[in-house]
C-alpha cells in the first residue's frame, strides 16, 4: 500500500522541491504537502473531500478547507494552558495545521500506522485532536483524516474517526472529512 503512493507520487511529480527525491515514508509525505499548500502548487478545487460516515464523496472540495490567505505548518506542537490540557495534548503534534484567519484545518495523516492512545473515542488520538481544535478560539475548525483510498476501504481509520467524532462532537463545534491521497498527489502542479 505504502508502495503504490510513493510509486504515483514519482509518477505525478509529488516529489521535494530541494532535492527532487519522492517521499518515502509518512512524514516525508506530509512535509511535502506542508510544501505545496504553502507555495499554492496544488489544485485545491479539484481534490475531493468524502464523508467520515460512509466514505462518499461530498459536495464540498479542499480549498473550502484551505482559504488562500492561510498558512500551513508541518508538526504543530498542540499548546497548552494549564496542566489539564498538558495530560490531554500536550506531548502531541498536529501533522499539518492550516491556519487562516476564521478557520484552522488539522491534517492528520496515516498511511499504516496506528493512532497514538488509539481505538479508546474519548482519549484516543484524534479524541484529543478533537478537544484541542474544540478549545480554539477560531470559528470554524476542520479535522481531516488523509490516507490511501485501500485504507479507508478496509474501515480501520474511518470507523475510528467517525466514532471518535459521534462521541466527540456536539453542535458541529468540529468537521470531519477524509481525503484520499491518491487525489491529493495527483493535483500537483
Amino acid at each position: 500500500m505504502f508502495y503504490k503512493l510513493f510509486h504515483l507520487a514519482i509518477e505525478r511529480g509529488f516529489i521535494d522541491p530541494l532535492t527532487t527525491l519522492p517521499p518515502f515514508s509518512e512524514e516525508s509525505l506530509t512535509g511535502l504537502l506542508c510544501y505545496y499548500l504553502n507555495s499554492k502548487n496544488i489544485i485545491l478545487r479539484d481534490i475531493p473531500l468524502y464523508n467520515v460516515q460512509n466514505f462518499t464523496l461530498i459536495k464540498e472540495k479542499a480549498i473550502y478547507l484551505f482559504p488562500a490567505n492561510g498558512i500551513a505548518v508541518s508538526e504543530y506542537p498542540l499548546i497548552h494552558a494549564n496542566d489539564i490540557q498538558m495530560n490531554i495534548w500536550g506531548a502531541m503534534r498536529a501533522d499539518i495545521m492550516y491556519i487562516g484567519p476564521d478557520i484552522v484545518t488539522m491534517i492528520e495523516n496515516k498511511i499504516g500506522s496506528g493512532f497514538t492512545y488509539g481505538g479508546d473515542k474519548e482519549v484516543g488520538q484524534l479524541a484529543r485532536q478533537i478537544d484541542f481544535l474544540m478549545n480554539s478560539k477560531v470559528p470554524v475548525k476542520n479535522l481531516i483524516l488523509l490516507s490511501s483510498r485501500d485504507m479507508f476501504n478496509r474501515p480501520w481509520y474511518r470507523v475510528e474517526f467517525k466514532e471518535t467524532l459521534e462521541f466527540k462532537v456536539k453542535f458541529g463545534e468540529v468537521s470531519g472529512y477524509l481525503m484520499c491521497w491518491e487525489d491529493v498527489i495527483d493535483k500537483v502542479l
